[in-house]
Parts: C-alpha cells; structure tokens; sequence
C-alpha cells in the first residue's frame, strides 16, 4: 500500500521550499510550554487571589465578576503597570529557569529541532502558527539561522512576499514578549487585514503539514483554510486521535491526507530523517528498500522522470551484478554442501530484494502510466543473465548463480499476472537471456529446475524447495502491489503454472522429446483452479496456447496431474 509518510517524504523532499506548516499548541506540549488558556487561566487565578477570591471555575468568576469574558491584555495590565514587570510576568510561563533547562524543560523539543534543520536546508521556508513561545526561533539560532518573525501587524504590514523573505515564522496570534496574544473567541474571529493577506498568501500558495493543531477554537483561521481555493499542492493532517468534524471539513475541503502520528517529536524527527535518508540515496549511498520502493512509485507516472526511472532501475542492477558475480568473495568452487548452500542462497536474496521491489511494482502500474518500463524490467533480468565467466568452478553454484534473476523473474512475472499485465508476461517468458554462449528462453533457464540441476541428491536444497522458498520469500517484497494472501497466493500459483508448462516445452524442445515434468508446488486444490482458469479462457490461456499450442496445453496438464504436482 502507499505509505502517506513516505508520499510526504518525496513531497517535501522534492518539492523544496513549497510546503509551509501550520503548527499548533501540540508541538510545544512535550516541552511543558502552557496553552494559551492554559496560561489566562493561571492570571485569572492570581487576580482572584489579590480580589482575596477562591473561585471554582476561573473563567466564569472574571466573567461574572467583570462582566465579559477574560482577555489576556487586559489581565496583563491588571497585574503589572510597565513593559519589564509584564516582561517578568510572562517569563515564567514561556522562558525555562535554570533548573528546568537542566532538565529540558520549556526548550526546543526535538520536533522544534527537525522542523529547524528542514527550514535551513529549504524544505520548509514558512511557519504559520498559532503559538505564543519562541521554541522555534531558538531551535534555528542553535544552528546559525536568523528567521524572519511576524507577530505584530506593524511586521504583517511591511513585510515582503514569503518567497522572498528566508526562514519565516508567522506567529499570527501574537508572541509573549509583545503582549499582544490572541486567545479569547472574540479576537480569534477575524485578523487585522496586514496579517490576514499573509495568512491568505500560505494558504493559496503553500501546500500544508498541520501538526498540533485541532482547528476547533481558532474560527478565523478555520474560515481561511476554508475560503482557499487554490490548491496546487497537498494537504497533510497530522493527528493522535480521532479528528473532529471541523477538522474533516478542512481535509475534506483541501483534498488533504490524514497521517496518524505518536507525537509532534516523532513525526517530525522521521521526517528529517527520511529527507536525509533520500539525499544521501541521490548522492549515490546504499539506498533503503522503502526509499527505493517510493522513488520507484514517484517516478512511474511522470514523464519528466522517465530518465530518473531508468537510471534507477540500471543503478540498482549494477549494484546486484557487481555484488552476486564477485567471485572473490562468492567464490564458484567452494564445498557443495547443506550450509555453504544455504548461506549462498540467503545472500543471493538480500542482495537481490531491493531490485525485485523496483521491477515488481514496475511490472505492476506499467499498464496505468506511460513510461515504457518494461524495458527496463527486461534489461534488468538479461543482465543479470550475463555474468562473467570463471576460472574456477564446480557445475553447481555455476547453476546457483542463476538464483538472484530467477527472483526478479518470479517477483517480476508475479506482480505482472495480479496486473493483468500479460504482454509484459509474454515478453518476460521469452526474453532471451545468456549464461552460456548460448540463448535460451528465460521460462528456461530461470526456472528453479535448472538452478538446482546440479546440486546433487545429497543436498537438502532441490527445485521444489526452493519453488516454496521462492512463494515465502517474496512475500514481502511483493506487499505494496499485493497486500491480499490470498490474491498472492493465487498469482504466484498462476505464474508457477504458465512457467512450469513453458518450461517442459521449451527443455523437450532442446532434448528432441519430452521430459519429465518438473515439480509444482501448490497449495490443495490450487491445481485444479489454475486448470480452470485456464479452460475458461483470458490472459493465461491465450499466453499458454500462443507459445506451446492448444493442442498440446492440455497434455501438459495432464501429465502434471499424473507425475509431477505434490501440494504444500
């Protein structure tokens, strides 16, 4: 399935500079930093206690007592006369003490730390949020970044357009130090036009990664996001629970995606991580299966890409041929024995893996984008086919070698069968690939039959093994095209079938009659299935009788039925 974190990732990633985030009290919460309520509720208190007063609920006490509701500036006025004494005030609720900074109290969390690193690289160049605390602006002065901060609307009234202004911070319900906060549901029902044009700027401009934000109290902001009407990049909603119906008539609104998160810290922290993760995979460092799972998703649809596909598909095959032909360090000549075998065979998959994910999910959208992909799949398998000759070996892991193409065929014909994608089937069986000086069909000379030809009877491993080895293993790699059991099962079982009746063919062709079938591993009744999909006609039975002959399909089947298949 589409990873949404991964998506965000690329988009970010690739998208430099045109992701603004919106950012809400959550984001400060791990570092004890008081809501906005949280803090009038506090100075509330304190007015009660010098009016001598224990009220029950703070809020319907200073309502009560002064007939409307608690404003902060109102209340900082009441308990101090001058700008240091209101300075002092403040402090305490956003600056940490000595002893809390020790501890790590009210400082920038790691969350501030990420979103600071991806301001300074580019990726982020906007932060609109509704907090008062400066964690952000010292996250970025930590690593040697002046931002640009707005929080009054003399700042939102001189300022230059956002694209030409660095790192900005839009504190647009205030910042402490100025004591001009927003917080009450009167002064959260409309902004002061300088700073409303650029609220509007982000929200038409910008695509939005909204983080600790409900969208619940803030109805100016609410009905801004809601007036958008451009929409030109994604929209990500960060949540830990249940997001509340305003909410869902924002996502809905922007066409935006839901990712479900454990913390402001975590998300952010993954991902600066992951954009890292695909800088040093485009400078050319190892890349990571989900990297190049996504890099593959990303660019299948766009033609823009298509070179960017093409060299990571070349790229990666390299990696695998430079890695499965070294023969100094896999040498062709060592011991033919149970634990050699296996050891080869487990290496042979974990370098090959990453390069079956690329081809699989290739082979699988290949019909829906308009990237010629399969050439690349093809290239991939022949050169695989192609290794160089050596000095030295013994006839078994000469065969074995064959092990890591014969995992792209299987991966790559599995996920083509589930995509109805049965040219690229067609074109896959009869690619002619060349571990010898002569070529052979790949339904031939990929099939486990042939890798294990030469192992002998005195090794556990055998073609029928390593067929069940195959339908386990690749399991995994297949999971984004198809996540369904059972819809795996069934294509592997599809693929397994065409490939072992190809198979027969194609060895009695060059034998002068015809062999003895090959073992099929199904699951029970699975044989019977893939006979009746057959009789029934489509894909399968037009790739079977175009290359073996109708007259001859049915006696292959049922020379499986009578000699060859066993069931798991």
């Amino acid at each position: 399935m589409v990873d949404k974190d991964m998506a965000l990732t690329f988009s970010v990633r690739n998208n430099r500079g045109v992701y603004a985030l919106l950012l809400g009290s959550g984001v400060s919460k791990a570092a004890e930093i008081p809501t906005g309520w949280g803090v009038v509720e506090d100075l509330i208190e304190k007015v009660a206690e010098i009016e001598g007063v224990e009220p029950g609920d703070p809020f319907e006490w200073y309502e009560d007592e002064y007939g409307h509701p608690a404003r902060y500036d109102e209340l900082i006025e009441a308990l101090a006369d001058t700008k240091p004494e209101r300075r002092v005030l403040l402090e305490r609720y956003f600056e940490p003490t000595d002893e809390e900074r020790e501890n790590e109290v009210k400082t920038p969390t790691d969350a501030h730390k990420s979103i600071a690193w991806l301001m300074k690289k580019g990726y982020i160049r906007v932060v609109l949020t509704t907090n008062f605390d400066n964690l952000l602006e010292s996250a970025l002065r930590d690593i040697g970044v002046e931002p640009t901060v707005i929080s009054t609307m003399e700042a939102a009234d001189g300022a230059e357009p956002l694209a030409h202004v660095g790192p900005v911070v839009l504190k647009i319900h205030g910042d402490y130090k100025e004591t001009n906060l927003r917080n009450t549901t009167e002064e959260l029902s409309s902004y002061d036009e300088p700073m409303q044009e650029l609220i509007d700027e982000v929200l038409n401009d910008y695509g939005l990664i909204i983080c600790g934000w409900s969208g619940d109290t803030d109805q100016a902001l609410r009905e801004s996001i809601l007036s958008s009407k451009d929409r030109r990049y994604s929209t990500y909603w960060t949540h830990r629970s249940e997001v509340s119906n305003l909410a869902e008539e924002i996502i809905e609104h922007r066409k935006g995606f839901r990712l479900e998160i454990e913390g402001a810290s975590q998300f952010f922290s993954d991902l600066k991580e992951n954009v890292r993760a695909l800088e040093k995979a485009e400078d050319g460092a190892p890349l990571t299966r989900e990297v190049i799972r996504e890099r593959t998703k990303q660019y299948l649809p766009r033609n823009d890409r298509r070179i960017d596909l093409s060299e990571l598909m070349k790229e990666e095959t390299e990696r695998v041929y430079g890695e499965v032909f070294d023969y100094s360090t896999l040498p062709l000549n060592e011991d033919v024995n149970d634990e050699n075998v296996e050891q080869r065979v487990e290496t042979y998959e974990q370098q090959v893996e990453k390069l079956v994910i690329a081809t699989s999910i290739s082979a699988y959208w290949e019909n829906e984008v308009e990237n010629p992909v399969s050439r690349d799949v093809l290239r991939s398998v022949s050169r695989l086919c192609s290794p160089p000759r050596p000095s030295r070996y013994n006839d078994a892991y000469d065969h074995l070698k064959k092990y890591p193409a014969t995992r792209v065929f299987y991966g790559t014909g599995i996920a083509a069968v589930e995509a109805q994608n049965w040219g690229l089937v067609e074109r896959l069986v009869n690619t002619e690939v060349q571990f010898s000086r002569i070529g052979r069909p790949a339904s031939l000379e990929l099939h486990p039959t042939t890798v294990c030809a030469h192992l002998g009877h005195g090794i556990r491993l055998n073609s029928s093994l390593l067929k069940k080895r195959l339908a386990e293993n690749l399991r995994e790699p297949l999971q984004d095209v198809i996540p369904d059991e059972r819809r795996y099962k069934d294509a592997f079982s599809t693929f397994e079938f065409a490939s072992d009746l190809l198979y027969v063919k194609e060895n009695g062709d060059m034998m002068g009659s015809l062999p003895d079938a090959p073992r099929a591993v199904y699951d029970e009744g699975q044989f019977e299935q893939m006979t009746e999909r057959y009789e029934s006609g489509g894909g399968l039975q037009t790739l079977l009788d175009e290359n073996l002959g109708e007259d001859v399909v049915p006696d292959l089947i049922e020379k499986f039925r009578n000699e060859s298949t066993w069931f798991r």
